[in-house]
């Protein structure tokens, strides 16, 4: 029972308070990959990725629901306590 509950809550602290929630949108990011492949078939996966994930690349609103393209707003704070 207690591992069961330390694995609940080490995930719902991982889900919600980090970045690790952007692996949900991976399906996202193949889906995105297979309409540019059928538009190109000689794109391949690295290209794919620098395209969208370069700093000259100018996203527009498909591409922000990539992952790690846009942050969540988690906020991570360690507060120690002063003498």
């Amino acid at each position: 029972m207690k591992k069961l509950l330390a694995i609940s809550l080490l995930s719902l602290y991982l889900l919600t308070l980090t970045e690790v929630g952007q692996l949900i949108k991976l399906p996202l990011l193949v889906d995105h990959f297979i309409e540019h492949k059928e538009k190109d078939q000689n794109l391949s996966l690295l290209d794919f990725l620098a395209m969208h994930y370069s700093h000259s690349h100018t996203p527009d609103a498909d591409d922000l629901k990539l992952p790690f393209k846009s942050h969540n707003g988690c906020i991570s704070l360690n507060i120690w306590p002063t003498e």
